[in-house]
């Protein structure tokens, strides 16, 4: 099992937690860095509705 140091997340692939992990770890480009935050984790009842939200800040940032 692999777990990521950053938030709660583990993995039983290798390759899928090295992938993960760049989500914490990649310079400041267009694409931010992902901070683990509880609170905004509890406020999505899906992975989809989570997604949404994540892609619209993003667009709002540029």
């Amino acid at each position: 099992m692999h777990v990521c140091k950053y938030c709660p997340k583990s993995f039983n692939r290798k390759d899928n937690w090295r992938q993960h992990l760049r989500l914490h770890t990649r310079p400041n480009t267009r694409l931010k860095r992902v901070a683990y935050n509880p609170e905004a984790v509890k406020q999505y009842t899906t992975e989809t509705e989570r997604l949404i939200h994540s892609r619209r800040v993003i667009r709002n940032e540029r």
